[in-house]
């Protein structure tokens, strides 16, 4: 109604869902701590088990919650008119380094040997940051001393991923960004 305030807060899921993330659409300053009754707040899930999550953990009513699948903004993230390097294999991992959600770079680079053996221009980007970032760094260097060049690199958080997107051949990771990097022509490997 006019007049009333919409305040948003972004929460992260703390068990089996842990990667994903939800709004919390509060439609008065309170905001609902984990165990509570809520039902004067309206929740939008990105999915049917985030919405079962969400029902189950915060006792929010199942008819307060919307669920509106992840989407793009495909004038950002769609594939550029430069052409990529055909010269090279470019793949790229885009993810938080924490301890639930970085093994797919981990098995990059433990894979990166003998797949730049297989293919002598591959290059491996990985984007993100977070706790795990020292170990996966030990790791890249381990692979790329083994390899004889820079085979694999760590670039930490990346503010413009549709332009990195865009020059990689394949993408390695899940979610959202996934689905992004599909837009920008990628290939992906869930």
């Amino acid at each position: 109604t006019a007049g009333d305030c919409v305040y948003t807060t972004l929460v992260t899921v703390e068990t089996f869902t842990d990667w994903l993330i939800f709004f919390y659409f509060v439609c008065d300053i309170r905001i609902a701590e984990k165990g509570t009754a809520v039902t004067d707040h309206i929740c939008i899930a990105v999915s049917e088990d985030l919405l079962s999550y969400v029902c189950r953990s915060y006792n929010v009513m199942p008819e307060r919650v919307t669920v509106i699948p992840n989407g793009i903004d495909c004038n950002r993230f769609s594939p550029s008119s430069h052409r990529r390097d055909p010269e090279r294999i470019g793949i790229l991992f885009a993810s938080r380094l924490d301890a639930d959600c970085s093994l797919g770079a981990e098995l990059l680079c433990k894979l990166a040997p003998s797949l730049c053996k297989k293919n002598p221009t591959l290059c491996i980007t990985v984007a993100g940051g977070g706790s795990e970032y020292p170990r996966i760094l030990a790791l890249a260097q381990k692979a790329n001393q083994a390899i004889g060049r820079d085979a694999v690199t760590l670039l930490g958080n990346v503010n413009d991923m549709p332009s990195l997107m865009q020059v990689h051949d394949i993408f390695v990771g899940v979610s959202r960004a996934a689905i992004e990097a599909s837009a920008c022509g990628c290939a992906v490997v869930l």
